[in-house]
């Protein structure tokens, strides 16, 4: 399976904002694409370890470190030839006008707080999660994929506070009621990150401002 082009310029935005190097390597695989775990899938990390630890793990005095993030964007451009529209938004993201978006949702469910940072980024990151109140209890693909599209369309930092553009998940089918039930907001689950990333959730019958919520546990802590 070819790994979507967005990823390695998420991954590459995102090296370059913690300043830490994210390395992609490729597990090997049979005739028939199943994962070989006999061993030989470690071949290639196995001499990247050995690379790292002659050099006292300095990446940048590592050849092979060297070589597999040439690697890495030479398979990005490869990627973007054959799919060009991987530099593009996917069809479930849309780059949106936040005061636009605002005033929608205040109408839509009357006056919320909201804060001024969020306001004074003129575009928002709109991601569409096709979830129904059935299968809502769930992580992957979604906590990860709204890391691509934040450090690819949003992040400019560190913090998620360091925002271009804001960055909200929208799941219409899904109630508040029901969306809480089924994720609550536990630390220690991926499903944290639907509470811990994304600047808000749009539900069908109202919106959870991340922010807020946060703010109330550090105060309850």
């Amino acid at each position: 399976m070819l790994i979507n082009a967005r990823l390695f310029t998420a991954i590459e935005n995102m090296s370059k904002i913690h300043k830490v190097p994210i390395l992609v390597m490729n597990w090997i695989a049979d005739e028939n694409y199943e994962l070989i775990r006999d061993g030989k899938e470690d071949a290639e990390l196995k001499l990247l370890i050995d690379d790292l630890l002659s050099n006292n793990f300095n990446f940048e005095k590592s050849k092979i470190v060297k070589d597999v993030l040439r690697k890495m964007e030479n398979e990005r451009e490869d990627r973007i030839k054959m799919h060009p529209s991987y530099e593009e938004p996917p069809n479930t993201v849309k780059i949106i006008k936040t005061l636009s978006l605002v005033s929608e949702l205040k109408e839509k469910f009357g006056d919320f707080k909201i804060s001024d940072r969020f306001v004074n980024n003129n575009e928002t990151i709109f991601y569409v999660l096709g979830m129904t109140p059935e299968n809502c209890r769930r992580e992957d693909p979604f906590t990860g994929t709204q890391l691509v599209y934040d450090y690819y369309w949003c992040r400019t930092g560190q913090k998620t506070s360091d925002r271009k553009r804001n960055l909200v998940l929208n799941i219409p089918l899904v109630t508040k009621k029901r969306w809480l039930e089924a994720n609550p907001n536990e630390i220690h689950k991926k499903r944290h990150l639907y509470y811990s990333i994304p600047d808000m959730l749009i539900l069908k019958d109202g919106v959870i401002i991340t922010e807020n919520l946060n703010n109330q546990q550090r105060r309850l802590a």
